[in-house]
């Protein structure tokens, strides 16, 4: 599945992403929406533009992709899962990963 994050606020695609059944999405123009697969698990879900602070926190399993920049904190206390970031990335990146 595909979402269209431009114009939307971080709720909302928050709310779009948990509401989705696919296990593998993709968020394009994505532009410092905090939060993206927080706590999600057995997904990948795959970003263009970028992720805002906070992506990828308490993930249990599963593969975040990053194809742009990331903010600070990504994977803030992640428990499980993998990362990646084709690009730059923010302080405090994987602090407190378990």
């Amino acid at each position: 599945m595909e979402i269209y994050a431009k114009g939307m606020g971080y709720l909302q695609l928050n709310e779009a992403v948990r509401a989705c059944t696919d296990n593998r999405i993709s968020i394009r123009g994505c532009n410092g929406q905090r939060f993206i697969a927080c706590a999600s698990s057995g997904r990948q879900i795959d970003v263009h533009g970028v992720a805002g602070n906070g992506a990828g926190a308490y993930m249990e399993s599963g593969v975040l992709n990053v194809y742009g920049n990331a903010q600070d904190a990504l994977a803030d206390t992640m428990n499980g899962g993998e990362v990646y970031v084709f690009g730059s990335c923010g302080d405090a990146a994987a602090y407190a990963m378990r």
